[in-house]
């Protein structure tokens, strides 16, 4: 309970009262001091005792007109107030939408039941810019007496829960040169060796076993129905390093590569719920590892994983150094391993060549590459966390072209730690804002990506695939297709 400031002029003027009493040596001050305090007092007990009876009789509920939406859509939320009994107090109740919710009518988010009145209701609409899960708190109701003298605010009402989605990419390819793959989103195959199920023993059928489990050739055998069983060679979960660097921001609102990456990525945890699979996350922005969700298969490990991707944002680079920028450029150009640069300087040293001698300073450099990819964020996000991961583990990587040196690096450092890694890569040249460009442009871009996932999947335990506008890259195939058909009809 609160009192107001027409009670503490009241209090102040029994005070005056009482002091004017004792001063001026004026008993009936004193009466009419007491006359106050007692009034107030009466008030104080009449409005606990109509406040703790109004609190009984009302009934609070708010809704939402959808559980799920996408982002920078509307819902409306109804509040309704009922009373079984009118009640002599003033009761004001206004509901209490999250943070980042934006309020469409904000004036329409409280109502007031006067003195006597018995229900109200109001609706109003939010606005959910931001992807995640939020809930409106129960709505508060401030109880106030006709003379105004106290109030009293209490939360009353249910919570009213609402998951915000990431709007999903219009047309989603995954695939490898155009090609989209047939396997289903979220699901990997078992390597050749490593995860798996062991044949354990066969054995007679009995009642709840299902149909898949029958042997059949056993059953012919055996002339009676009989079952296989299996032991669990290992244990297989699933790491998801997911790329939000600045790089990711590329693409119109909603498309852009990380809302394509990350539908992947939730493809790959909602699979692993479905199959109990032990699932971890790390993800990696512009400054380093920005999440380490270590590998868990409870259903509110799985929750916190979907909510922590439906969150994910781009992150801008702190600092870019000129090295950086310079290497920009670089990054998309075919790069050499430290093991390749060794070759190339064993053969020019052989040769003693004067071109040899002055080529051999700019070859001899591997000591500033492995400066470079040992303070990559990605690099060192996979080598720190996954190197003291447990058990058999399929790495999912999920990032872009902008930094293929590092990636490729990457990538050879999760395959040490992994028994398969699978490298969803997005293509620039597929997301830059403005269009495609001209054809040829597009197109030799695109080529010079698929070389890069090409020399990804050649590593040993490796598949890269591309993530893309579908659209996008069968325009660019089909004017590709087009421009070649005058051509070879002119033969």
């Amino acid at each position: 309970m609160e009192v107001t400031r027409r009670y503490e002029v009241g209090v102040v003027l029994g005070c005056l009262l009482a002091g004017g009493a004792w001063l001026l040596d004026q008993p009936l001050l004193l009466v009419g001091a007491a006359g106050i305090g007692a009034s107030l007092l009466v008030q104080q007990y009449r409005f606990t005792r109509d406040a703790l009876a109004t609190a009984d009789a009302l009934t609070v509920t708010q809704s939402m007109s959808q559980r799920r939406v996408a982002t920078d859509e509307d819902t409306s939320v109804a509040v309704c107030a009922t009373l079984s009994e009118p009640s002599p107090l003033a009761v004001s109740v206004e509901s209490r939408p999250p943070v980042p919710a934006t309020g469409r009518d904000p004036e329409n988010q409280s109502f007031t039941l006067a003195a006597g009145e018995r229900d109200g209701t109001t609706t109003f609409s939010l606005r959910w810019p931001v992807a995640g899960k939020f809930e409106c708190e129960p709505p508060t109701v401030t109880f106030t007496d006709s003379a105004g003298l106290f109030s009293s605010t209490v939360p009353m009402g249910d919570v009213a829960s609402v998951t915000v989605a990431p709007r999903r990419p219009r047309a989603l390819h995954v695939g490898m040169g155009g090609e989209s793959m047939s396997t289903a989103l979220g699901e990997h195959k078992t390597a050749d060796r490593g995860v798996g199920l062991d044949p354990a023993e066969i054995r007679q059928y009995m009642p709840g076993d299902t149909v898949r489990q029958i042997d059949w050739k056993a059953t012919a055998r055996m002339n009676t129905p009989h079952v296989r069983e299996f032991d669990a060679e290992t244990d297989l979960s699933t790491a998801l390093v997911v790329d939000h660097r600045s790089s990711m921001t590329t693409g119109v609102g909603g498309e852009t590569k990380l809302d394509y990456l990350r539908h992947v990525a939730l493809a790959y945890a909602d699979n692993a719920r479905a199959n109990t699979e032990p699932l971890s996350l790390y993800t990696v922005g512009d400054a380093g590892v920005t999440t380490t969700r270590q590998s868990d298969a409870s259903a509110r490990h799985y929750t916190a994983i979907k909510t922590r991707l439906h969150d994910l944002v781009s992150t801008a680079a702190e600092t870019a150094t000129e090295a950086d920028s310079a290497m920009k450029g670089l990054s998309r150009a075919r790069a050499h391993t430290p093991r390749e640069a060794r070759e190339m300087a064993t053969r020019l040293r052989s040769e003693g060549s004067a071109f040899g001698r002055t080529l051999l300073p700019y070859v001899v450099e591997s000591k500033r590459y492995v400066q470079r990819i040992e303070g990559d964020p990605l690099y060192k996000t996979v080598r720190s966390y996954l190197g003291g991961v447990r058990g058999s583990v399929v790495t999912v990587i999920l990032t872009d072209d902008t930094h293929r040196m590092e990636v490729r690096e990457a990538v050879r450092a999760a395959r040490r730690h992994s028994e398969h890694v699978l490298v969803f890569l997005a293509p620039t040249v597929l997301f830059e804002r403005g269009g495609v460009g001209t054809v040829e442009s597009a197109y030799e871009g695109y080529v010079d990506f698929e070389e890069f996932r090409r020399d990804l999947t050649q590593i040993d335990g490796v598949t890269a695939l591309e993530v893309a506008p579908a659209d996008r890259i069968e325009a660019i195939l089909a004017e590709t297709r087009r421009a070649k058909e005058p051509a070879a009809g002119g033969r």
